[in-house]
């Protein structure tokens, strides 16, 4: 029988377990009593329980910063806060860190504890507090991102931040992932920014797979081909009226809507590469002057006809500022061009030309910085050409399967410094003549395939040793190697009491391909003879400088074998896939040291006898 003395004691310990247990949630009145607790406690001795919440706090949540009134600031990332703003976010701040620790404490309470006499479970509740910890915590960190530097940062300093953002090519490719339409994404602030610059959205590149897909529908290629043409007008009115660099890869210059709103701007071209893959398309440019354009670059796949040529031809001469000229064409023999060659500082053509053709542009470009010609064909009758003179010229590459000694021997090239050759019949006594007559400083010697001798290399090497800092040799996989024990031996490091000699003292880069037949470990003990030479002044006349470099294809086993210690001693080993002509992943160490010899000025280019492009490698960037 219970005394009302034992049910009094009884009632203030559940009173008490309830309160520790129980979770109450600021703001809120009235508890309702669980039912567990219900059917425990006697009928009618259950008590109306009533907020813990004090009116102090009660008065803190009344000024405490809504969602309504933050969501605007947290939007515009430029968002200005007075002073009361301020104070009040501080505060608010403050009231959900308090909350956070609150939900905090009364989770660890519960975690080792159990209901009312043993049985009364609290796990909803318990997921209750952990959901309102995190929605604290998340308004909390909110609230603190309004004070954010990058905030303050003004328009202006964003607008130059954003420049930076964008990928570092000349022809930008449009991503959701990439600026400039990354930057739009972030904030509506951000975007205000990203789209009030018109040089963020110079530049434009689009390609003919954008119109593809893996089931395409009927009429899938048209609306890709329409949603192509809104998101280029889109893009190009966000341009404002900036000079613009636009790229049309694939088909895309078929169609003629993509025509029209390329010509529309041709005022505004600075640097445009165009794909013309179909030979019915006579009017893929307008005759109208570009006047701001600097570089050109066309592939044509399947030639082009003599009115394409002729159409070309008249709206680049209308350009004044024209300087770089690329023309890719798979057709063995194209119709000639015509165009203002005196401007031109850099030239590529990867289309067939004649001797006579090749001299005559030559002849009127000598501004020439950069010459490129990859497909040179013997004319039927070669007479004799006046020397052509070209005091600026520093990088030239010749492709032929014709002798072009004929071009050789009427260059006069005082500067040249990088010379490609990728030729089948080998111009042995026209090459040496060159050197001989233009005394040229060449400081990079690549060879393509050459049908040369020993004896031919090592002549050729010899009339360049002064300046020489980086040789390329290719040759066929079962063919002649031009590289052998002797020429190893004269490049090799040697001292005779106080005199010291080497052939080509200033070599760096070495790069041998299918090229090398000598004694086993000879290369490495060449490359470790002029690793270990005595540091000198590069005006000594015994300075040999250090090897830092050397390229080679992964089947090279035995090379690799015994030049491997040689990264111990600071050599760079550059692999490539002899199947495929790329090059494999490098040595961390091997990357971090190459970094360093570009910041000091070493500059490593690579020839794709395929494209004829020769230029800068970028695979460690």
């Amino acid at each position: 029988m219970t005394t009302p003395h034992s049910h009094s004691q009884l009632l203030k310990q559940l009173l008490l377990r309830f309160l520790i247990h129980a979770s109450i949630v600021p703001g809120s009145y009235y508890i309702t009593r669980p039912l567990a607790f219900q059917n425990f406690c006697p009928s009618g001795l259950y008590p109306t329980i009533h907020s813990y919440t004090t009116s102090a706090m009660v008065n803190m949540e009344a000024d405490v910063l809504s969602m309504q009134e933050i969501r605007p600031w947290l939007r515009y990332a430029g968002a200005f806060l007075s002073e009361a703003d301020t104070a009040r976010v501080k505060h608010a701040i403050q009231h959900y860190d308090a909350l956070a620790a609150k939900y905090s404490c009364d989770i660890e309470r519960r975690k080792d504890t159990v209901g009312c006499c043993g049985f009364l479970t609290r796990r909803p509740r318990l997921k209750f507090l952990k959901q309102a910890m995190v929605d604290a915590n998340q308004k909390s960190r909110a609230l603190r991102s309004l004070s954010s530097p990058i905030r303050r940062v003004p328009p202006e300093i964003l607008s130059e931040i954003f420049l930076y953002c964008l990928p570092p090519v000349r022809f930008v490719r449009p991503s959701s992932r990439e600026g400039p339409l990354l930057l739009t994404q972030v904030c509506g602030a951000w975007r205000e920014v990203a789209l009030s610059i018109p040089r963020l959205w110079a530049s434009l590149e689009v390609r003919s797979d954008l119109c593809t897909s893996s089931e395409p529908t009927a009429d899938y290629e048209q609306r890709s081909l329409h949603n192509v043409v809104s998101m280029m007008k889109l893009w190009l009115s966000r341009a404002g009226n900036c000079s613009l660099s636009l790229s049309i890869r694939g088909h895309l210059a078929s169609s003629e809507a993509i025509r029209t709103l390329f010509n529309n701007v041709s005022h505004r071209w600075l640097h445009v590469r165009l794909d013309i893959l179909d030979t019915d398309c006579p009017t893929f440019i307008t005759q109208s002057s570009p006047p701001l354009l600097e570089s050109f670059t066309l592939r044509s796949r399947g030639g082009l006809q003599r009115c394409q040529v002729q159409n070309l031809s008249l709206a680049l001469k209308q350009a004044p500022r024209l300087r770089h000229f690329s023309w890719d064409n798979n057709e063995l023999y194209s119709p000639s061009l015509d165009l203002n060659w005196s401007q031109l500082t850099h030239l590529t053509i990867n289309a067939g030309i004649s001797t006579e053709e090749c001299l005559g542009i030559l002849k009127h470009s000598r501004n020439l910085i950069d010459a490129s010609f990859q497909s040179i064909i013997r004319s039927p009758a070669s007479c004799n050409y006046p020397t052509v003179f070209l005091p600026n010229l520093r990088s030239l590459v010749f492709g032929a399967e014709d002798d072009i000694s004929h071009c050789l021997n009427s260059l006069l090239l005082p500067s040249l410094r990088e010379l490609v050759l990728n030729v089948r019949c080998w111009p042995q006594e026209a090459l040496v003549l060159l050197f001989r007559r233009s005394r040229c400083p060449l400081e990079s010697l690549n060879l393509y395939f050459p049908a040369c001798s020993e004896q031919d290399f090592l002549e050729c090497l010899e009339h360049v040793q002064g300046t020489l800092q980086e040789f390329t040799v290719q040759m066929e996989r079962y063919g002649p190697c031009v590289i052998t024990d002797n020429i190893l031996d004269r490049l090799t490091y040697k001292k005779r009491g106080d005199k010291s000699s080497c052939l080509c003292p200033r070599l760096e880069v070495v790069a041998v391909y299918d090229c090398v037949s000598c004694a086993t470990g000879h290369l490495a003990d060449m490359l470790r003879s002029r690793m270990v030479a005595p540091s000198l002044p590069e005006n000594d006349p015994s300075y040999v400088a250090r090897v830092k470099v050397i390229e080679l294809y992964d089947r090279d086993h035995d090379f690799m074998h015994w030049l491997k210690p040689l990264r111990d001693e600071g050599l760079i080993l550059k692999i490539y896939d002899a199947n495929n002509g790329q090059p494999l992943a490098m040595d961390p160490d091997d990357i971090l040291r190459l970094k360093r010899l570009r910041e000091e000025g070493l500059v490593l280019r690579v020839y794709d006898p395929s494209s004829g492009h020769f230029g800068e490698i970028t695979d460690v960037d």
